[in-house]
């Protein structure tokens, strides 16, 4: 049975809001202030889960609003990310095609925050509904290569299908379809 939370604030100035280690659902949700000398994210989204939340406010972080590990699944709908110093939304994943994270985005407002989503290459991201930016640095799905200590290889392991929605942005030259992965560009794309 997956935790449930309805109407709940989470405010810490140490540490993550919630760390999430199983499934969730939760609706009316405020995450503010974390302030702490670790700067991490409100919402930390473990291995092998799938979490469901609608109108959820993200506020003031010094990092990120939520990062989403391998193997998990993010659904978030109606929900806003003010003031987050680093990307609103964090996608990991370790590189290989059994290893993927989806976020599916529907309905969300970004404001003040570095960027709206840094993704690792085999994560997908699926957006729907009206999405607004404004003061917002990176304004799309920004794929991570390299190998620094934070990233995996650039390696796009397995086929992908990118679709209309927020703009995919290349920032290094080293992101790479790998093996018989192939990138198919849906119409409305480029």
């Amino acid at each position: 049975q997956p935790a449930a939370f309805i109407g709940v604030e989470f405010s810490s100035a140490g540490g993550r809001g919630l760390q999430l280690n199983g499934s969730a659902t939760g609706q009316n949700l405020l995450f503010t202030n974390n302030g702490g000398p670790a700067a991490l994210e409100l919402i930390n989204i473990g291995s092998l889960t799938s979490s469901t939340f609608t109108g959820v406010q993200f506020l003031g972080n010094r990092s990120r609003g939520v990062q989403v590990n391998l193997n998990s699944q993010l659904h978030l709908y109606a929900s806003t990310f003010t003031a987050n110093a680093d990307y609103a939304i964090e996608a990991l994943n370790g590189g290989a095609s059994s290893q993927l994270t989806w976020i599916f985005l529907a309905t969300a407002a970004f404001t003040n925050n570095a960027g709206v989503v840094r993704a690792q290459p085999n994560s997908d991201v699926i957006v729907s509904g009206a999405i607004t930016m404004s003061n917002t640095g990176i304004q799309g799905i920004d794929l991570t290569g390299g190998t620094d200590a934070n990233t995996v290889p650039g390696a796009m392991a397995r086929s992908h299908q990118w679709r209309k929605g927020l703009p995919y942005v290349i920032r290094s030259n080293d992101l790479f379809l790998q093996g018989s992965a192939s990138l198919d560009l849906l119409p409305g794309v480029v």
